[in-house]
Formats: structure tokens, C-alpha cells, sequence
């Protein structure tokens, strides 16, 4: 049952980030740009943060936030993305410590997941998007 309420929890997650991302320019200059501007601006830091300082217990979340909204505007306008990056960003969301996982998930499944494993899951993600969305 728990297995359940997590798939649900991780569906509603994921729904939200798909429905709050904003994809529209503000700007003709800025039509090609798939990404409005301040989310834009968002991606930009994101990329830079994660070049400079790896992902760690407190920044995960802000990091995930971000990283989910790029990658649904990325995906809404074609782009594939990594098969892993859904179900680590509903892992994140709903259980940013590994033990609340554990706990809600029991013995259910066997889950070789990790907050640290998902920090350089994220890292890795944000370069992928970088690299698919700098050389398409």
C-alpha cells in the first residue's frame, strides 16, 4: 500500500512541476529561447552552481526545483530526456532523506537509492541538459 502512496505522491509531484513551468518568451529577441526569461535566468545559476560546488543536502531541493521545470520546458519542446531524471526528481520531492523513503516504501521494493547518489544524479542531469541544449 505504501508503494502505492508513493507513486501517487511522486504523480502529483511531477504533474504540479509540469503545470507551473512557463515556457512562454517575453520578448520577440527571445523567441527561440524555449525557456521564459526567468527561468532562464534560473538555468543560467543552476549551471553554474553545479560547475562550482557539487550538489549537497541543502541545496538539493532548490536545485531539484529548478531542474524539474527546465526539464519539462526542454521536453514540451522535443527534447528526449534522461530515462532516470523523472523518477529521481519524485524521489527528491517527496523524500529528500533516504531513511523517509525506506520507511515509506518498507520492504516493499529494493531501492538503491541515496541522497548522496541523487545529488550526483542531479549534477549529472544538469550537465546532460546543458551539453543537449548547447550542441542539439
Amino acid at each position: 500500500m505504501r508503494a502505492i502512496e508513493f507513486l501517487a505522491i511522486a504523480a502529483i509531484v511531477s504533474s504540479w512541476f509540469a503545470l507551473s513551468a512557463s515556457t512562454r518568451p517575453a520578448s520577440a529577441a527571445e523567441k527561440d529561447d524555449y525557456l521564459s526569461p526567468a527561468l532562464r535566468t534560473q538555468v543560467e545559476r543552476l549551471k553554474l552552481d553545479v560547475a562550482n560546488f557539487p550538489t549537497n543536502r541543502d541545496t538539493i531541493r532548490p536545485r531539484t526545483l529548478v531542474l524539474w521545470q527546465w526539464a519539462n520546458a526542454y521536453a514540451r519542446q522535443g527534447g528526449i530526456l534522461p530515462v532516470e531524471l523523472p523518477i529521481t526528481v519524485a524521489m527528491v520531492t517527496a523524500f529528500p532523506d533516504q531513511r523517509e523513503l525506506r520507511r515509506a516504501l518498507g520492504n516493499v521494493l529494493s531501492v538503491p537509492w541515496s541522497g548522496v547518489g541523487s545529488a550526483r544524479a542531479l549534477d549529472r542531469f544538469v550537465r546532460e541538459l546543458q551539453v543537449r541544449e548547447e550542441q542539439p
